[in-house]
């Protein structure tokens, strides 16, 4: 799945994905976040709220936790490259929504 048919899925903007997956696989803060999209935390906020509203949850814990467990359901991550742990956490995603929907 690439980046367009995952968004289209998914209705979260590139920005908001990439968000995710720093939050998923670096654990960043907001301030962090911030710091390394260079944008206000604020606007961290904001993309956060977003993501939570799309997806229908309440927490980062829940996010990590249905990111990370779809992915292990998707045949793990611990070896992947970068490129492919965020291919598959597109997928994974891609498939959470689809049940929202």
């Amino acid at each position: 799945m690439n980046q367009l048919q995952f968004d289209e899925q998914c209705q979260l903007t590139s920005r908001e994905f990439e968000v995710v997956s720093l939050i998923v696989f670096n654990g960043y803060t907001n301030k962090e976040l911030a710091d390394c999209l260079f944008i206000s935390e604020k606007t961290v906020k904001n993309h956060v709220a977003n993501i939570f509203k799309k997806m229908n949850i309440t927490s980062v814990r829940k996010l990590m936790s249905i990111c990370m467990s779809s992915m292990l359901a998707e045949g793990g991550y611990s070896s992947d490259s970068a490129e492919l742990r965020r291919a598959r956490l597109a997928l994974a995603l891609g498939r959470r929504m689809k049940h929202i929907s």
